[in-house]
C-alpha cells in the first residue's frame, strides 16, 4: 500500500510538471497575448489536464482524458459504496445503528440493505448536486477521517502502550501531529500575507464546511440518542 501511494504521488508530480511546462504560468497559449491580459487561466480551470491538451490542439488526447476521468470518478463512487455499506453493516451489528441493517442477504451473504440505502442516497446526491460540491464533501469527510485516525492512534499509544499491534507506525509522535496539521490546512487553507493583507490560500468553501457541520451534528445526534444506549460494548453483550 505504501509503495502504491508512492508511485501515485510520483505520477501526480510528473503530470503537474508536464502541464506547467506545456503552457506559460499565466495560462496564455498564444505568444501574442500579453501577460495579465489572458481571457482564461488554463491551469486554474476545473479540468486543467484536459484543458491544456485542448489548448495545444490535441483534442483527441483531451477526449481520452475526459473518458478516463469519468471512469475514475465512477470507480471511486463504487469503492465508496462497497466500503460504506460494510461499515454501516458493522455499526448495526455492534448495536450503534438499528439491527435491521445488520441482516445479510440470504443467498449472496452481502449487506444488501445498507447497499440499497446508500445507492438511493448516492443517486439523489449525484442528480441534485454539482460534481464540484460533491467532490468537496468527499474531501472534507476524508480529511476529517484522517484527523480522527491520527489523533486516535496517538491516544491509543498513550493510553494502551501494551496493546498488541500488527502494524506499528514509525515516528508516530511526529507523523500523527503533522497529519492533523496538514489535513487542517487542506480544509481551511494555508495562512498567507500579500501586500499586508492576510488571507487563506486554498481550503474548501465555507458552504462545504457548514454542510459538514450539519452532517456531523446529525451523526452525533444518532449516536447520543440511539447508538450509545444500544451499543453492545456498553450493554456487555457479546
Amino acid at each position: 500500500m505504501i509503495a502504491s501511494l508512492g508511485v501515485a504521488m510520483a505520477m501526480y508530480l510528473a503530470i503537474s510538471l508536464v502541464l506547467t511546462g506545456m503552457v506559460p504560468y499565466n495560462g496564455c497559449v498564444d505568444p501574442s497575448e500579453v501577460a495579465g491580459q489572458c481571457s482564461e487561466m488554463i491551469l486554474a480551470s476545473s479540468a486543467p489536464v484536459s484543458a491544456v491538451f485542448a489548448a495545444r490542439d490535441l483534442h483527441w488526447v483531451s477526449g481520452i482524458i475526459n473518458v478516463a476521468a469519468v471512469c475514475g470518478i465512477a470507480s471511486v463512487v463504487f469503492a465508496f459504496m462497497l466500503g460504506a455499506a460494510r461499515i454501516w453493516f458493522a455499526l448495526a451489528r455492534d448495536g450503534l445503528l438499528p439491527a435491521w441493517f445488520a441482516k445479510s442477504h440470504p443467498k449472496y451473504g452481502t449487506p444488501h440493505r445498507p447497499t440499497i440505502a446508500l445507492g438511493v442516497f448516492t443517486a439523489l446526491a449525484a442528480g441534485l448536486l454539482p460534481i464540484r460540491e460533491l467532490a468537496e464533501l468527499v474531501n472534507i469527510g476524508t480529511l476529517s477521517a484522517f484527523i480522527v485516525i491520527c489523533a486516535s492512534v496517538l491516544i491509543l499509544r498513550i493510553r494502551q502502550p501494551e496493546l498488541e499491534r500488527r502494524f506499528r507506525t514509525p515516528a508516530l509522535w511526529l507523523l500523527a501531529p503533522l497529519g492533523i496539521v496538514f489535513s487542517l490546512f487542506l480544509i481551511i487553507g494555508w495562512p498567507w500575507v500579500t501586500d499586508g493583507q492576510f488571507h487563506m490560500i486554498g481550503g474548501l468553501d465555507i458552504v462545504t464546511m457548514w454542510r459538514f457541520v450539519i452532517w456531523m451534528a446529525i451523526g452525533l445526534a444518532i449516536y447520543f440518542f440511539y447508538g450509545m444506549r444500544h451499543s453492545k460494548l456498553a450493554t456487555g453483550e457479546p
